[in-house]
């Protein structure tokens, strides 16, 4: 779907972007001609990201970022300006997976897990978005989760990040409308990737799990990654002109039970 959308001349963050989705969408903006920066805190792995674009004639580099802390998210978005010049696209992608009860979550992991997959968001948004409304306009995608739509058992702190998600994308496309930017997220069903095997590896039996969670599906499997992508793709497109304040379920149907 990359070759359907043209990014050429705007300028492109995913974070989280060396694995997974992330890594997935990078790929293909970069296809579509975008100037991509891949940031990760794995900052090798989104290097060998970015060179894979490369490579391939697209325009990619690479920054360390933490989404959790302020000072990192600014730099990230000050670094990104100052070498190409504007923001048109702001993927908020890093995330991660907790899969405890309630009562056997610690206070540390309901920080880290709010720290990133909520709060990192917030920080995406604080600053980036000003230089989209300074340049009359642009793209904010969030990448939530089917969880963030209905919650799944003994994952309560990772359903209410994700909750918190979805509704402070639908918040911000309410608040930034005005200013020609538009917000919107995909909510990813159980898609094949190394959060995924993290998350499957938290389990007692992580091959019955995944065989469970594929055949759980309407579809009767799990997700790639760059079907994920292409959603996000999509919402960053003028194809999407119209649209802001979507969860957009890529699921297989799963939420549609």
């Amino acid at each position: 779907m990359a070759d359907r959308f043209d990014f050429a001349g705007r300028t492109v963050i995913v974070t989280g972007g060396a694995s997974g989705i992330g890594r997935a969408a990078c790929v293909k903006f970069g296809q579509s001609g975008a100037n991509i920066v891949v940031s990760d805190l794995k900052i090798q792995d989104a290097q060998a990201v970015a060179t894979v674009i490369n490579e391939f004639g697209g325009t990619a580099i690479a920054i360390e970022s933490d989404v959790r802390h302020a000072d990192s998210v600014e730099n990230l978005v000050k670094q990104t300006v100052e070498r190409f010049g504007r923001l048109d696209v702001f993927v908020a992608n890093a995330g991660i997976a907790l899969a405890k009860s309630l009562e056997d979550t610690s206070s540390a992991e309901f920080d880290r897990v709010l720290d990133t997959n909520l709060k990192g968001i917030f920080w995406g948004a604080k600053f980036a978005l000003p230089y989209m409304k300074a340049q009359g306009g642009g793209a904010f995608v969030v990448t939530a989760s089917k969880v963030g739509l209905v919650a799944q058992l003994d994952s309560p702190i990772y359903c209410a990040s994700k909750g918190g998600a979805v509704l402070l994308t639908k918040a911000l496309a309410l608040d930034y409308a005005k200013y020609n930017i538009r917000v919107n997220c995909v909510c990813p069903g159980i898609v094949d990737t190394p959060l995924l095997e993290d998350f499957f590896q938290q389990l007692p039996d992580p091959a019955a799990t995944r065989a469970a969670f594929s055949t759980a599906q309407p579809l009767g499997r799990l997700a790639t990654s760059e079907e994920c992508a292409d959603a996000i793709l999509y919402l960053a497109s003028d194809a999407a002109s119209f649209v802001t304040g979507v969860a957009l379920p890529v699921d297989g149907g799963f939420t549609a039970q």
